[in-house]
């Protein structure tokens, strides 16, 4: 059995925690379902270690969002992101993975690097 990982979700509506839920990059992490990214994206992020992902969800509730940690166990093989897009609307996402070759040599589009313990994976099955 795969190890378990961490998904930071919003509380309300168990839907990605940074995408608009009617994004097409947004997803929906109901307990029980198996979630797929689209293929061409660095896949579902989450987090190795449930302290990780406290970490990184303690500032944005701090800035009012709501935020709960749901247990996955991730589907396909994992890769740690070198870059993610520093834009969450779904026009710069696109423009992200459209262009993600030369994202780095574009001075006019935000980039971050991922904190510690971010894994992308192609899918993940929701325990809770």
């Amino acid at each position: 059995m795969r190890k378990i990982k961490f998904k930071v979700v919003k509380r309300r509506t168990n839907s990605s925690c940074m995408v608009h839920k009617n994004s097409s990059f947004g997803r929906s992490y109901e307990k029980g379902t198996n979630v797929y990214a689209d293929p061409n994206t660095l896949g579902i992020m989450v987090f190795k270690t449930r302290m990780e992902a406290e970490v990184w969800m303690q500032g944005w509730n701090k800035c009012g969002w709501d935020f709960i940690i749901k247990r996955v166990i991730p589907i396909g093989r994992g890769k740690i992101p070198e870059r993610i897009s520093g834009n969450i609307a779904s026009k710069d996402l696109k423009y992200f993975y459209e262009n993600i070759e030369n994202i780095a040599d574009d001075n006019c589009f935000e980039t971050n690097i991922p904190i510690d313990g971010t894994i992308c994976y192609p899918g993940v099955h929701v325990i809770d």
